[in-house]
């Protein structure tokens, strides 16, 4: 994708993640990628944590080991790991 749709891809999943969740400013955590904020479901109330990637300028390496982190996580089931949501 050209960089015209990649930045429109961006807005929307930020206007997504919006309708969803309440991010507050608090950091919980920060990796190479982005960090973690503290945030709420506006539907349950639940405390979620969401993890914020900025992906502007990530090289295509980067990219591929983010969408397997993603592939993995979402496969975890464990009392003492973080849900993936998306």
């Amino acid at each position: 994708l050209n960089n015209k749709y990649k930045n429109l891809l961006i807005t929307m999943d930020a206007i997504l993640i919006k309708q969803q969740f309440k991010i507050e400013n608090i950091i919980l955590g920060v990796g190479a990628w982005g960090e973690v904020r503290l945030g709420y479901d506006i539907h349950s109330n639940v405390k979620v944590a969401i993890k914020i990637i900025q992906k502007n300028n990530i090289p295509d390496l980067d990219r591929e080991l983010i969408n397997r982190e993603i592939i993995v996580v979402k496969q975890l089931n464990h009392p003492h790991i973080v849900k993936c949501l998306c």
